[in-house]
């Protein structure tokens, strides 16, 4: 009885289709634009809600500044 030696297997990696590399790499360029879009849009957002919150809190601070004031003015 002959041994049979197991055949060697030879993995080719085929280069991939330039097609596929044009492809991959809209898809890529097109993933860079909506970031940086939804970035522009995070920091326009931001800078409103900063907007907002700065003149909540000097409203806030002018009302507690005239209530101090208030109450100077009784202890006179």
């Amino acid at each position: 009885m002959a041994t049979k030696t197991p055949a060697k297997k030879t993995i080719v990696k085929s280069a991939p289709s330039l097609i596929l590399l044009k492809k991959k790499e809209s898809i890529l360029l097109k993933e860079i634009t909506f970031i940086e879009k939804n970035l522009a849009n995070y920091r326009a957002e931001r800078k409103a809600s900063w907007k907002s919150f700065k003149s909540k809190m000097e409203l806030d601070i002018n009302q507690i500044k005239k209530s101090i004031e208030a109450l100077t003015q009784t202890e006179e």
